[in-house]
Formats: structure tokens, C-alpha cells, sequence
């Protein structure tokens, strides 16, 4: 078993974030967002100064606590064309087409892309209407009971709950105690959770380094890691789950974790890490009885998070399955690589690289931009789930790369996910996917 706590490289760390160092057109730009919309912050990432604030389509239904968790982001850099969308600087095909859209910058731009994404919903804003205030008066004429909002400008370090690995990376920190799936003994429950669904413990453990957390970290202030408590004496925390790691460019930085439960007859049984816990049971006369009912303690009753990200990781940015997919590719053509984008790490593991998951519904800039350099020159396949978050996400993927052979690919509709089906249909995806099989089909 692994007895130490593991660290993976954060490529994606900003690092510290002053006022002084964001560019004056930026700090003016947070500045009258902030005016309309509330507080703001401020973040430098890969693909830019971002500028985080409250969604406003949110605030509707989420009230004050979208201003601290600030769904809406905004590409200042690209908003502006400067730094990395400068094309005077960065002499790249899409920097020279961004220039032209907008006038090059001169105030009569004759296009405006919607630099401002919802990291919750996916839907897109542009900058200048976020600016007019006839279609968003200030935040306290809108709502208000947010009268009091104070409309601030900070800026945040990625240092922020992340630790150093030793190798003087800023990384989240690991889940806890793990076991790899292959040292898990027979009949484990986290073995067992995953082959009553048809998949194949040691293929994730290839595809996403996949193991079992049976100790979770140490709750520590410094790093923010703290675990809700559920009824029962237990904690939403890692323990006892199946952890999926994000592996990009030859290093960890970032995972998920999900709970493992299961149907007995008509009892649902979830896993602790030491026992099967019966949250509910359904009788044969139709009567059910909840085991863990809500209460003014726990109002939501027996509801653990079915996945647990990294503290201080950001999901959006992740890509998980990314090395492998490459690795997949790396003796093919340019031409003749490609990657499968889909939700969650169980639809990914389903087809087996190249296939990557998204981490959720949303994708963003940051996500676009590797699978663009890594697979641009290929084929790009997507595979929503069978819902209407799903076609959202699909939409927002084609918005995003647009430039590229991106190609749509479906699950049949008696399934939610990829995730529900046997590996046969997921290879025959697979299959349709595949640039080189399907040239062999069409000269047959």
C-alpha cells in the first residue's frame, strides 16, 4: 500500500497575483465590472488575466452566495487583444484572425467574441454587455437586498491551499492514503462497485492512474481542505472512494474521487470506508423508509457529494486522461490522431484512451487550447450525454473550436451516458471515431 501522502504538478499555477503587475486596461475593466456586478478578482492563468465575478443569471437563483463563488469569468487579455492574443507579439493564425474581427484594435471592431463564460452553466456573455448598464443596471437596483455589497477589486494567488511537492511545484494536496486498484484484495467493495458496471479496474488504473483512498488527508487550514459532516457520524471526504487523477503533460496535479454505493434487494447501501451504511430501503407493499431523514442539523439529509475534486485545483482547466490519449496517438500521423471529449472519468473509461473527460458539462479556453495544439491537426469527436446539459456542453465545445474537424458522435438513446454501456458498444464509438479505421472502411 502507498503510506505516504503524494503530491502531483500543478501546470497550470498562476502564481501570486498584485495589483501592480495587472495591466492598467484590465484593472479599469475590473473596476467598472465591479461597479454593475459587485466584488470582483482577479487571477493570472494560462490563457490569460481573468477576471472573476458573480454570474448574474445566478444571483437570481443562488443570491448572495454567487458573489463568493463567482461563476462568471472573463478573458480580460482577449477582450483587449494584448499578452498572449496580441498577434504584433504572438504571430499566430488565430491572433491574426481575432485582429481582424475586431478592426485591429481600433474602437470600430467589427466583431466582439463572448470573452465571459459561465464556469457553472457554459452560457457565454459578451464584455459589452456585461458593461451596459440598460441591460444590467447596478447590482442593487436589480436585487435589492444587495444593497450593501461591497463592490471591491482583489486579486488572488494560485497559491492559495496548494502545497509544495518538494520539487518547488504549487500543487493541491494529494487525497490522502491510497492503494492502487490492482492491490485491492478480491471482493473489495470498490472492486466490486466497479465490475458490477462493466468496467475493467486495472484498464482506469492505466488510463487515470486509479486507486482507492482508504485514509482521506488530514482537515488542515492551511491547505483548505475541511469535510462537511453527514448524519451518522460520517464526513464528505475522500475515504473510501475510488480517486481518478489528473495526469497532463507527465504530471499529477489534480483528481477526483467518487463514493461507491450499491442496490441490495431494495436497500441502497453506501460504502464508508469500513462498512456498507443503508441510507434507504424500499419495501414490497411500495413503503420506503430514509434512514438518515432530514433534520435542522443535517436539512439535507444522507447527501454526500458523489465527486470530490482537488482543493485548490480548478477544474476547468483539467483534462483528465489527456497523457493517455496522447500517448495513444504518439505513432500516428498528424492528420490521423484524434480524441474523444466526454463528461466524466467512467464515460472516458468506458472507451479507453483516447478518450478525455471534461470534469462536467462546461469547457473552457484553458481546455480548448490543449486539446487545439495536441489533436488540431486531426479529428476531435464529442459524445454528450443524452441530456440537455449535455447538447449545451456539445454546442459550447464546437463554439470553442471552431476552427478545427470537430465531429459529433452519439450514444444510442436507450442510455444516458457512455458510461452505462458494455465496452462492445463503447469500442464500436470507438470505432466511429477512429480516422484511420474509417479510411480503411471507405476503400473496402
Amino acid at each position: 500500500m502507498t503510506d505516504d501522502f503524494k503530491y502531483g504538478h500543478d501546470v497550470f499555477t498562476s502564481g501570486s497575483v498584485t495589483t501592480a503587475s495587472v495591466p492598467t486596461e484590465v484593472m479599469r475593466l475590473a473596476e467598472q465590472l465591479a461597479e454593475i456586478h459587485g466584488p470582483v478578482k482577479i487571477s493570472n492563468e494560462s490563457s490569460g488575466y481573468h477576471i472573476a465575478m458573480a454570474d448574474p443569471e445566478l444571483l437570481m437563483e443562488d443570491g448572495v452566495k454567487e458573489f463568493n463563488s463567482k461563476h462568471l469569468t472573463v478573458n480580460a487579455e482577449k477582450f483587449y487583444l494584448i499578452g498572449k492574443y496580441d498577434y504584433k507579439v504572438n504571430d499566430t493564425a488565430e491572433n491574426r484572425r481575432l485582429a481582424k474581427m475586431y478592426g485591429k484594435y481600433t474602437d470600430n471592431r467589427t466583431y466582439e467574441p463572448p470573452c465571459a463564460s459561465s464556469m457553472k452553466t457554459g452560457r457565454k456573455y459578451r464584455v459589452t454587455d456585461l458593461l451596459d448598464r440598460k441591460k444590467y443596471p447596478p447590482v442593487e437596483e436589480r436585487y435589492p437586498e444587495f444593497a450593501s455589497v461591497k463592490k471591491s477589486v482583489s486579486t488572488g494567488s494560485s497559491g492559495k491551499n496548494l502545497v509544495d511537492d518538494g520539487n518547488g511545484n504549487k500543487v493541491p494536496a494529494w487525497v490522502g492514503k491510497t492503494t492502487p486498484l490492482s492491490e485491492l484484495p478480491p471482493g473489495h467493495p470498490a472492486l466490486e462497485y466497479l465490475e458490477s458496471r462493466g468496467f475493467e479496474p486495472l484498464a482506469l488504473e492505466l488510463q487515470f492512474e486509479a486507486c482507492y483512498c482508504y485514509e482521506a488527508a488530514p482537515e488542515d487550514r492551511a491547505t483548505g481542505v475541511y469535510y462537511s459532516r453527514l448524519p451518522g457520524g460520517m464526513k464528505n471526504s475522500p475515504k473510501g472512494r475510488i480517486v481518478f487523477s489528473v495526469v497532463m503533460n507527465g504530471v499529477r496535479w489534480g483528481y477526483q474521487s467518487r463514493y461507491i454505493d450499491k442496490m441490495d434487494g431494495g436497500k441502497h447501501l453506501f460504502w464508508n470506508g469500513d462498512e456498507w451504511v443503508t441510507v434507504s430501503e424500499q419495501f414490497d407493499d411500495g413503503s420506503a423508509v430514509d434512514y438518515f431523514p432530514p433534520n435542522d442539523r443535517y436539512p439535507s439529509g444522507f447527501r454526500p457529494h458523489k465527486y470530490i475534486n482537488a482543493v485548490g485545483g480548478t477544474r476547468n482547466k483539467w483534462l483528465m486522461g489527456f497523457d493517455a490519449a496522447v500517448e495513444f496517438n504518439r505513432d500516428r500521423k498528424p492528420e490521423d490522431r484524434f480524441c474523444i471529449l466526454v463528461e466524466g472519468p467512467l464515460d472516458a473509461g468506458k472507451i479507453g484512451p483516447p478518450a478525455i473527460a471534461l470534469m462536467g458539462k462546461a469547457f473552457s479556453e484553458a481546455q480548448a487550447d490543449y486539446i487545439a495544439k495536441a489533436f488540431g491537426s486531426g479529428r476531435i469527436c464529442v459524445i454528450p450525454d443524452n441530456d440537455k446539459a449535455g447538447e449545451q456542453g456539445r454546442v459550447n465545445i464546437h463554439r470553442l473550436l471552431d476552427m478545427y474537424n470537430v465531429v459529433d458522435v452519439r450514444v444510442d438513446g436507450s442510455y444516458k451516458d457512455v458510461g452505462d454501456m458494455t465496452y462492445d458498444e463503447a469500442n464500436t464509438l470507438l470505432e466511429k471515431c477512429d480516422p484511420v479505421k474509417q479510411a480503411r472502411k471507405t476503400r473496402t
